[in-house]
């Protein structure tokens, strides 16, 4: 099993802390990222549940129900243990899934959906407002002029880092 230690790796999980609030998680979910993830970049292996308790002290259930989330997200998988011998079911392993989505690319994906839904919204407000207020209107259009400049920048950039 891999050592892991929130002390030493603090700033680290305060940083997992951060994307997986923002992906909407509670925070808790991040020493079990990150834990996944410095087994993969450490030693490539795959962790199971208990084992990812017993490095960020969480409980077992806690454990399950984060797996659970971070699962749905695409960002984990799990897998039985073959290896595994004996009665019972056989442990799952734990490992950040490579096929899907990644935690950036998650991240970008909900800043460009939550600009693309404030863009609407502000649609919708200039459609019910209209000509009735036209202060509101001229708020409206000026944020609608900004999130679409900043939709445009967004995109020029991912274009130029290519």
């Amino acid at each position: 099993m891999m050592e892991f230690s929130l002390r030493a790796y603090s700033r680290l999980v305060r940083f997992f802390e951060k994307q997986v609030e923002w992906l909407g998680l509670a925070k808790n979910a991040g020493p079990v990222l990150a834990v996944l993830y410095l087994a993969k970049y450490n030693t490539d292996t795959r962790m199971s549940a208990e084992e990812i308790s017993e490095s960020t002290s969480y409980s077992r259930s806690s454990v399950g129900l984060i797996l659970s989330q971070l699962e749905a997200l695409g960002l984990v998988f799990g897998e039985a243990d073959y290896t595994q011998t004996g009665r019972g079911r056989r442990r799952t392993l734990y490992a950040i899934e490579e096929s899907g989505s990644s935690l950036v690319s998650l991240i970008v994906k909900k800043t460009v959906d939550r600009l693309q839904e404030s863009i609407h919204e502000i649609e919708s407000l200039e459609k019910l407002y209209g000509a009735d207020a036209p202060f509101i209107t001229q708020m409206l259009d000026d944020f609608k002029e900004e999130a679409l400049e900043s939709f445009a920048a967004y995109s020029r950039s991912v274009t130029e880092s290519k």
